[in-house]
């Protein structure tokens, strides 16, 4: 999943790991420039390693998690 440039993960994401998700269940909340934009699964499945920590800023394209 890909998301803006500058923008700050916000929540715990790490919790996430292994977890079975739901298409549209959100897994991250993503502040940029105060706003706060939710990160909602594409898909049912199950949540990869995630590949950013809380407060890190993040480009546009990389990669912050996997659902599979």
């Amino acid at each position: 999943l890909h998301e803006s440039t500058h923008s700050f993960p916000t929540r715990r994401s790490s919790d996430l790991e292994g977890q079975e998700v739901k298409k549209g269940q959100v897994l991250l909340i993503l502040e940029s420039m105060k706003m706060q934009n939710e990160l909602k699964s594409p898909r049912d499945g199950i949540v990869g390693r995630i590949r950013v920590n809380n407060g890190e800023s993040v480009e546009q394209k990389q990669t912050l998690l996997s659902v599979q």
